[in-house]
């Protein structure tokens, strides 16, 4: 088993399909697995993700951080992709990655450019400004020890086991205090060639997204650790 995708799902019957279809539609002559880890659900998310014929299970522990830690315990391959429900990986995203890596042996993790797959053009040009700005700003002030996002991370299972895995106790920023720890073993980096799908309903409201994402950013810039007061809370 070359490559294990790992999806945390938490009532995503509506969007999950699509993230599912994408991942079955992978070019090259790739062994994979697709792993759905329903969080808790109370919708068709588990029944749905049977129908497509991937693995799933169950984890009652509520939160992204969790539900990525139970995938990737139960990831059977050499290299763990790390997806949220709406992302939506184009059909020669294993034959991109397997190329880079194979390029520079001192990659541990990697991470794409997200873009957003519903609204106008002109928020897809702030979102890539907004990269252009904060991920060198990350870069240089965490001394390059973030840039991947759980939207769309790769590493290999045998660097996430000398780690601590994703943090079950946090609801945001287990992405990048996993990241943080990856870079002890060789260099992270976020592609802003390779891209992926993502939905942007979670930064629709300044409130409810934008600012949280925001606030657990900077301390993890600057502080290195994710922001642990209200951000965990359920």
């Amino acid at each position: 088993m070359q490559y294990s995708i790992i999806i945390p799902a938490y009532n995503e019957a509506d969007i999950l399909p699509a993230c599912i279809e994408a991942c079955q539609k992978q070019q090259g002559n790739f062994a994979y697995e697709i792993i759905v880890v329903d969080n808790n659900s109370t919708d068709n998310t588990y029944k749905i993700a049977e129908d497509f014929g991937v693995k799933v299970i169950k984890e009652n522990i509520q939160g992204a951080g969790a539900a990525r830690r139970a995938g990737t315990a139960l990831a059977q391959g050499d290299f763990i992709i790390n997806i949220d429900a709406d992302t939506r990986l184009p059909e020669d995203f294993l034959v991109r990655i397997n190329k880079i890596f194979l390029q520079d042996k001192k990659l541990v993790c990697l991470g794409a450019r997200a873009m957003f797959y519903e609204v106008p053009k002109w928020k897809n040009f702030v979102l890539f400004i907004c990269y252009l700005f904060l991920y060198p700003m990350a870069f240089i002030v965490s001394l390059g020890r973030l840039g991947p996002m759980g939207c769309c991370m790769i590493f290999r299972k045998s660097d996430y086991i000398k780690t601590s895995g994703f943090l079950a106790k946090l609801k945001f920023g287990e992405d990048g205090a996993l990241v943080r720890e990856l870079s002890k073993f060789g260099k992270v980096r976020l592609n802003f060639v390779l891209t992926c799908l993502i939905s942007s309903r979670r930064f629709d409201h300044w409130d409810r997204g934008v600012k949280k994402y925001l606030i657990n950013f900077l301390y993890l810039c600057f502080f290195g650790r994710p922001y642990f007061n209200e951000l965990t809370k359920t």
